[in-house]
């Protein structure tokens, strides 16, 4: 297997086995899905721009695609899985900062975002 769909697969297998902490009571955050995918099909095209093609022409189309399935219910991701409103701001953060190879290399997405 090439090395960017090694990576891929990787990042998908780490991201669906993720789950986000449970707050408990607090509220789940509607926004969720339109404040982080956008994000990260922006980074993913960034990173791995090989992959992301097999999918995607542009990050735009990508969020297009993403956030509706995402506020439907089908998270593939699990970027938005009982997230509040801070922890979405906190992975929103994370995915900006974090590098290349944090995000798409052999490492998990960034503690914030799982």
């Amino acid at each position: 297997m090439p090395v960017p769909l090694l990576r891929a697969a990787s990042l998908l297998a780490l991201i669906g086995g993720s789950s986000a902490c449970d707050e408990g009571s607090a509220p789940l955050d509607p926004t969720c899905c339109g404040d982080v995918y956008p994000v990260w099909c922006a980074r993913y095209a960034e990173c791995d721009p090989v992959t992301f093609s097999l999918s995607w022409s542009d990050p735009a189309n990508c969020s297009a695609e993403q956030v509706p399935t995402c506020q439907g219910g089908h998270d593939a991701e699990r970027l938005c899985a009982a997230r509040t409103a801070s922890q979405t701001d906190a992975c929103v953060a994370a995915l900006v900062a974090a590098g290349c190879d944090d995000l798409f290399g052999s490492t998990p997405l960034p503690r914030a975002c799982m």
